[in-house]
């Protein structure tokens, strides 16, 4: 995890003195656990991001730019403004089934076999007809995940 856990017994001891003052401020609490665990979700898929064959050298940078500046400064509006330019780089780069598919009927022939195009392009037409709308490789599932997680993109990856 990227983020620093030295000051954790610290703010536990903090967090548990607040929330035993007011109903307001456990809610508060509750919504700083979800920030948590909304970074941890972020910063799973940054790590698949970040060293996928599948991602573009675009992708890449964005995920170690994402990483780096939340390591240097985790603070809370370090980390969102971080997480909003991750999402303004990610906007647009998942490829859409309908571009996988084009690929698999045309330069993949040539380039992954006749065999192995028409298994995939097979695979892909399944998955369009079950509903996907995006890629299902690793960086892409990532990227879409990251971006439904802030309605920033319409349909999760259907695997």
């Amino acid at each position: 995890m990227i983020r620093s856990t030295r000051n954790i017994p610290r703010l536990t001891k903090l967090r548990a003195r607040i929330c035993s003052k007011t109903d307001k401020t456990s809610i508060q609490l509750r919504s700083t656990t979800m920030k948590k665990e909304t970074f941890d979700y972020i910063a799973k898929r940054v790590d698949i991001l970040a060293v996928s064959d599948f991602s573009t050298q675009i992708t890449k940078d964005a995920a170690l730019a994402w990483k780096n500046a939340v390591a240097a400064d985790n603070s809370d509006a370090a980390v969102e403004e971080a997480t909003t330019n991750l999402l303004n780089i990610l906007e647009g780069r998942p490829t859409t089934i309908d571009d996988v598919i084009a690929f698999l009927e045309g330069p993949a022939k040539e380039m992954m076999g006749e065999e192995a195009a028409a298994q995939g392009l097979a695979a892909q037409l399944a998955r369009k007809e079950a509903g996907a709308k995006w890629c299902d490789c690793e960086a892409c599932s990532a990227a879409t995940e990251i971006l439904a997680k802030f309605g920033r993109i319409a349909d999760l990856p259907q695997n």
